[in-house]
């Protein structure tokens, strides 16, 4: 297990012209109606939200995507930066160092009326709180859980844990959400993470942000890049037995989705064929004249 500094900022290090052959009035109507149509709000990864951290003392990157070829603007801590999405849509800007404090807002705008905000932000320091079980444990699974849990509270630790997925590459994304630590949201954090936080925060009486990705019982190789391993001695040989496998998959993946689809087929022919049948009626139970019915005492 280990817990990082995240000096950078947060974690994860992330026009089409519209043409007028003429100017007859359904054309000028048609640019019009492109020029008004509404811009999308900004999109940015889940890392960014309400109650979230912002390292200290450091530039501090933030980004996402929006349309194609839009002006992005970013407000914070009295500074504006703007930046203009490529043709992928994606965009970063840049915010100058900010000393440790707070609560701040941050505000994102796409053109001159999309945009998203985030309450309650603080900047101080970031840590990346990851490894294996050791990391993962709950600090509800610890001892004297009940007392630690209930001198938990303090508005200048923020939570953020990340939820498990797995991927073949880095992703650009993922699931969760910043929250103040509280006797409630803190039961299922990492204990080490905790109270690693609380010992800092302490120490150096700013605010931390402590962000939580470990999973139990993963070997090194996953935390570690595809392009790292390949180049390694030890480690190449287990890719090629991989990449072996993966087409092995590949194959019986490509070879189920068609027999899936020629068996669906068969099914639709033989439904398509098929005469209906007519079942016989069955006399009502108990009515006179039925089989069933008996006068019989």
């Amino acid at each position: 297990m280990y817990i990082r500094k995240f000096s950078v900022g947060l974690l994860i290090g992330w026009v089409a012209l519209v043409g007028c052959s003429s100017n007859t009035p359904s054309s000028v109507a048609e640019v019009q109606n492109k020029a008004a149509a509404p811009v999308a709000a900004p999109k940015l990864p889940a890392i960014f939200g309400d109650n979230m951290v912002l390292q200290q003392g450091k530039t501090i990157p933030v980004w996402g995507s929006a349309d194609a070829g839009q002006r992005v603007g970013v407000e914070f801590a009295r500074q504006r930066k703007t930046a203009t999405t490529g043709v992928d849509g994606k965009w970063m800007v840049k915010l100058d160092p900010v000393k440790a404090g707070g609560p701040y807002e941050m505000k994102v705008t796409v053109g001159d009326s999309a945009s998203v905000g985030y309450k309650n932000v603080l900047v101080g320091e970031v840590w990346v709180c990851s490894g294996q079980s050791n990391m993962e444990m709950s600090l509800r699974g610890t001892s004297n859980a009940q007392e630690a849990i209930a001198a938990a509270g303090n508005p200048k630790i923020r939570l953020f844990t990340v939820s498990k997925a797995q991927a073949e590459s880095p992703q650009i994304d993922c699931k969760g959400k910043w929250q103040e630590c509280t006797a409630e949201t803190v039961p299922g954090f990492s204990a080490v993470g905790y109270h690693f936080g609380r010992e800092v925060q302490a120490a150096l009486d700013v605010p931390v942000g402590l962000i939580h990705t470990s999973w139990g019982g993963t070997p090194v190789e996953a935390w570690m890049s595809g392009q790292v391993q390949q180049g390694d001695s030890d480690t190449k040989a287990v890719f090629a037995e991989y990449a072996q496998r993966q087409q092995v998959f590949d194959k019986a993946m490509a070879d189920y989705q068609a027999a899936t689809v020629k068996h669906k087929a068969e099914q639709e022919r033989r439904r398509a064929k098929a005469k209906p049948l007519h079942r016989r009626r069955k006399s009502p139970v108990g009515r006179a004249g039925s089989p069933r019915f008996s006068t019989t005492p």
